[in-house]
């Protein structure tokens, strides 16, 4: 069956989302539909799982589960595990041994985008990067505009013949090695700015050698359902970074800019937030999570995880998934 078949008996929306479980429960669930599932928290890593040690705030592992049409395809090649089902396909690739951010992330991107493309599945929707001392020294730069570098090598030549950028994000964890993964699709996204900011891959020169490569959302149709997959978003107006000592000042400022860019996408008064996923340092205020509450629809589900931003005068990141179901 190719990737663009479609199944007999398929559901009429697709029903990609994110749903966030406790471990016990996500083992203990039937799991034919799971294309993918991330286990954060100190949970050794299962079959199945790709494990990723930031904290949960919630004080328990939490898995975030990715759900596709049953029965998914799953495999495994080259250190990568994946599962897909003729519309999506999720891999995941961790790396703990490479020294050397730089060359990890490239050769993990070359990795990840050659099997997506010897899939079937070659537009990379949603990308996540978790990587150890984040702000660290390496070879006299930052890890963090290491990580791009390496990044873009992988990327380059399929930018210069028109490959979207997928929304991303970027978080430090406190073990050492690299978990990549990533949700791609057999149709292309849409790339989706945001008016409050300038695209990330024309940042100045003072973010470094190469400005991060993504798109600070990313709009798809599969099949025939829109989903909205933002970046994460933190307190940066244009391209310099807001309200330096005040993290609820930040917050403030990373919420307005999640308005802004669902609206650019034209969801903001169309569909609720399905789900949050907020990162923080340990510094976060404890009324943080009071004004994202105030601030979310009812019945969307949010989830903090403790992380090092991208940079390092911030105190918090905020990425999003919206769906309105069918078309719009």
């Amino acid at each position: 069956m190719t990737p663009t078949q479609r199944r007999p008996g398929a559901h009429a929306i697709y029903p990609l989302r994110p749903d966030y479980v406790g471990l016990a429960r996500f083992l203990a669930e039937p799991r034919e539909d799971v294309l993918g599932a991330v286990v954060f928290g100190r949970a050794p890593e299962a079959p199945g799982l790709v494990a990723v040690p930031l904290a949960p705030a919630q004080g328990m592992d939490l898995v975030e589960c990715w759900r596709g049409r049953s029965p998914v395809q799953r495999g495994t090649q080259d250190d990568i595990s994946y599962a897909h089902d003729g519309v999506v396909l999720f891999a995941s690739l961790m790396n703990d041994g490479m020294p050397g951010i730089e060359r990890a992330a490239e050769d993990a991107y070359h990795r990840l985008l050659t099997l997506t493309e010897r899939l079937g599945y070659p537009h990379v929707l949603r990308a996540w990067n978790h990587f150890s001392d984040i702000h660290g020294d390496e070879n006299g730069l930052d890890r963090y505009r290491r990580f791009n570098i390496g990044r873009h090598r992988a990327l380059a030549s399929r930018l210069r013949a028109g490959w979207v950028r997928p929304a991303a994000s970027v978080i430090g964890m406190r073990i050492p090695g690299l978990r990549v993964y990533l949700l791609a699709s057999v149709v292309p996204g849409q790339a989706i700015d945001n008016p409050r900011q300038i695209r990330p891959c024309r940042y100045p020169p003072q973010y470094g050698p190469r400005p991060p490569d993504f798109s600070r959302a990313i709009k798809a149709d599969l099949a025939g359902r829109q989903c909205v997959f933002v970046s994460g978003t933190a307190a940066i107006q244009g391209h310099a970074s807001q309200s330096r000592e005040d993290p609820m000042g930040q917050l403030d400022e990373t919420l307005r800019n999640l308005d802004a860019v669902l609206r650019a996408a034209g969801v903001l008064d169309v569909a609720p937030i399905t789900a949050l996923k907020i990162y923080t340092s340990a510094a976060a205020p404890p009324r943080l999570a009071e004004r994202i509450a105030a601030w979310l629809p009812h019945g969307a589900s949010a989830v903090y995880l403790i992380g090092d931003i991208c940079r390092a005068e911030l105190t918090v990141e905020i990425e999003a998934f919206v769906s309105p179901g069918d078309n719009i």
